[in-house]
C-alpha cells in the first residue's frame, strides 16, 4: 500500500493526513453507504461527508485475523477512545504503539 490522494471506496480504518508531510497523521474510519456515499469518522467522535474531506489516505488497515474475539474488541475501544487527548490533541505515539499491538501497519 501507498499514501494516495484518491479518496477511499472500501469501509474500514486509514491512516489520514492533510498531506503526506502531515506530522500528526490520524486513524479514520471510512464508512460506505449503500448508496456509494462516504463518511469519516473523526477521533472526536464527530463525523463529516467524505466528499468534504482533502488530504491523502493509506489503507483500508488489514485487521489480524482475531478481530472478532473479545480481547481485540476491549484493545480497538481503548484505542480508539484514547485518540484524543485531554487537551483535544490527538495522541500520535500512542495510536502507534497500540496498533503495533493490534497488529495493523504503520506506514509512519
Amino acid at each position: 500500500m501507498n499514501w494516495t490522494k484518491e479518496k477511499p471506496t472500501k469501509e474500514g480504518w486509514y491512516w489520514y493526513g492533510s498531506d503526506v508531510s502531515d506530522p500528526k497523521p490520524t486513524i479514520l474510519w471510512v464508512d460506505i453507504m449503500n448508496n456509494g456515499q462516504g463518511w469519516v469518522s473523526w477521533p472526536d467522535h464527530s463525523s463529516d461527508r467524505l466528499t468534504r474531506v482533502e488530504g491523502e489516505w493509506y489503507g483500508p488497515l488489514k485487521l489480524p485475523e482475531d478481530e472478532e474475539t473479545e480481547t481485540f474488541a476491549a484493545l480497538w475501544s481503548t484505542f480508539w477512545d484514547s485518540l484524543v487527548i485531554g487537551d483535544g490533541d490527538y495522541d500520535m505515539e500512542a495510536a502507534r504503539k497500540l496498533c503495533k499491538l493490534a497488529g495493523l501497519e504503520v506506514p509512519i
